[in-house]
């Protein structure tokens, strides 16, 4: 029999086992700063381009704002999620947002990159053309640029690889890109994801 340890053990081995290969598809774009007055290239021929959409003002999220240690965002965050912070790496904040099945555990992590002269456009059109050369199986499926509640643009990539689909939010300040990422198995993703996006797209970078 299982003990209540063991499955916490499964699920933290699964969080950090999956968590850094994943977020780091749309963090490609650290040390390529682009000139902010030149032409961002397109996304792949096959791979959907980036649509304007204004996110629906939702009625108050119940939760209490997670303020980054090192100074550069702030989320939302229910009291339903489980916080394991550190265990992807220092600087990558975790936490669980479902229980554990089949040796994964759905989560929501964030990692921040030191990004410079570059607009949200570049930052997600470079995220396109370099991830198939970190997952050979990389599919994009959805992308756009939406407007928060609170004013901010950010870009919103779902995609799969490895077996998985993610929801990406990306947004730019000026202290660099924030990207929030909800990763699951596929056979769980309906079922959590329309949850779980409400409070990714409160994610406001500090410093704009």
């Amino acid at each position: 029999m299982r003990t209540v340890a063991s499955r916490h053990d499964r699920g933290a081995r699964a969080l950090a086992a999956l968590v850094v290969p994943m977020v780091a598809v749309l963090l490609m774009a650290g040390g390529c700063a682009a000139d902010p007055g030149s032409e961002a290239s397109s996304p792949p021929s096959e791979a959907p381009r980036a649509s304007s959409e204004p996110v629906a003002v939702e009625p108050a999220l119940a939760g209490e704002t997670f303020t980054d240690p090192g100074g550069r965002y702030t989320l939302t965050v229910p009291a339903s999620w489980e916080p394991h912070h550190g265990i992807a790496g220092e600087g990558i904040e975790v936490w669980r947002v479902a229980k554990v099945k089949g040796d994964f555990a759905p989560n929501i992590n964030v990692i921040t990159e030191d990004v410079t002269g570059m607009s949200l456009k570049d930052y997600m059109t470079l995220s396109f053309a370099n991830a198939p050369q970190i997952l050979s199986d990389f599919k994009l499926l959805k992308s756009s640029v939406v407007t928060s509640a609170a004013g901010q643009d950010l870009g919103v990539i779902e995609y799969s690889a490895r077996g998985l689909r993610y929801v990406g939010v990306v947004a730019l300040g000026s202290m660099g890109a924030v990207v929030v990422t909800f990763s699951s198995t596929p056979d769980r993703f309906a079922a959590i994801v329309d949850d779980v996006y409400p409070y990714m797209v409160t994610l406001q970078p500090t410093g704009i």
